[in-house]
């Protein structure tokens, strides 16, 4: 709303279309600092806007603290801030030089100015350590870029069906009775972002899928970005009930679904509580891979981070959990590293009987220290589809786990 006002000048209900996109894959996997980022990022978009009308000072102040904003709530929002305000900058300096070179530059260098601070405070961060860290794209390309627009959908299938049919039914409504335009101060700004997600590897910093995360920032600004008027506005009442019902239905779907996966969660942390104090739980599944637990999201209650949740029923130490250096402000101790390296930060694949019994042999060893000796080993094995093997004791079972108790040091 605030963009769009920005943009336009007046108010509109138009904006309010992207509620359909607020719950979405990014949600699912839990990326909730980013979409924070992303919607800082809108009102920063807006604020840059109107800031055009004010002197240089006031543009440079308002928009670092915008820019510093989006360093601590996320690095790819800034770096998609930067984007649109180097489009936006570009475009309108690209009108501006007709009639005052000097003005276009000055306009240019301001844009660039506010990123000063937090490129200051991202050369100070340990997050700037990863800078050579391994860049890849996932492959197939191509295949792989379209399948990120994913990440735009809820997860659930009925609810997809839903929103797609009901987004292709908007577009051919407004463009059949209506006029669907958008702003032309942003036309730049909006081909540099799409050509940033195409750009955009999958993995850079330590970090992963930061391509799939761009996709919704560039549907909320395209939103924002776009006017709609009716000719008929017959459609029109037609198009808010439409939405209005999607939203109704979506809301009782999540609801029913949502009671489901915390009946899950319960028997997990049912089972936590049957731990012994101070000691060590480590995560495996037997899902075959990351790319089945994506396209799972949002059908079945996702598992693959709950045995965090052994750290609120006992002191347990969960290598498992996220404790990047670079990423999270959680220090493992010197007698827990090579634990946590080897768990790193998510479940390990174990498909067979024969590589669990390889996994505890593995675990025996690297427990055999004096100081982790005397803490009691636990296995979380997510969905277990294979005989258990000797010197394994299940301590509780749930409808997707097995909690174990194992004898690694025999």
């Amino acid at each position: 709303m605030f963009l769009y006002t920005s943009l336009y000048r007046y108010a509109s209900l138009w904006p309010l279309i992207s509620s359909f996109f607020l719950f979405n894959g990014v949600l699912l996997l839990g990326f909730t600092n980013y979409l924070f980022g992303v919607g800082v990022l809108l009102w920063a978009v807006g604020l840059w806007i109107r800031l055009g009308r004010f002197g240089p000072g006031f543009r440079f102040v308002f928009g670092t603290v915008a820019s510093t904003t989006l360093f601590f709530s996320h690095l790819v929002a800034l770096g998609l801030y930067a984007v649109v305000v180097a489009g936006y900058e570009l475009q309108r300096s690209i009108a501006t030089s007709r009639s005052s070179k000097k003005a276009a530059a000055a306009d240019l260098a301001i844009g660039a100015s506010i990123f000063l601070l937090p490129l200051t405070l991202f050369l100070l961060s340990s997050t700037a350590g990863e800078a050579g860290a391994e860049i890849s794209y996932a492959q197939p390309f191509i295949g792989e870029k379209l399948k990120a627009l994913e990440s735009l959908l809820s997860g659930y299938h009925l609810l997809n069906a839903l929103q797609i049919a009901l987004v292709t039914f908007l577009l051919l409504v407004g463009i059949l009775h209506g006029k669907l335009r958008i702003a032309r101060p942003m036309y730049l700004a909006l081909t540099m972002l799409i050509a940033t997600y195409l750009l955009m590897p999958w993995q850079a910093l330590s970090a992963g899928l930061i391509d799939y995360r761009i996709p919704i920032a560039i549907v909320f600004l395209l939103i924002g970005c776009t006017k709609l008027e009716w000719r008929n506005q017959r459609w029109h009442q037609a198009v808010l009930f439409a939405v209005a019902g999607f939203l109704l239905i979506r809301s009782v779907i999540l609801s029913y679904s949502w009671n489901q996966d915390d009946r899950v969660i319960k028997e997990y942390r049912e089972a936590f509580s049957e731990m012994t104090p101070s000691s060590i739980l480590f995560v495996a599944t037997g899902e075959p891979s990351f790319r089945d637990t994506m396209r799972n999201l949002g059908r079945k209650t996702p598992v693959n981070h709950l045995g965090a949740l052994a750290t609120i029923e006992q002191e347990v130490f969960v290598p498992a959990i996220y404790a990047h250096p670079s990423q999270q402000p959680i220090t493992v101790s010197k007698s827990f590293t090579a634990i946590k390296a080897f768990q790193k930060h998510g479940p390990i694949r174990v498909k067979t009987a024969a590589q669990l019994e390889t996994l505890i042999e593995e675990i025996g060893r690297l427990t055999s220290a004096r100081v982790l000796e005397e803490k009691a080993i636990y296995i979380l094995l997510h969905y277990p589809k294979y005989p258990l093997p000797n010197g394994t004791q299940v301590i509780a079972s749930g409808s997707r786990f097995l909690l174990l108790k194992v004898d690694c040091r025999r």
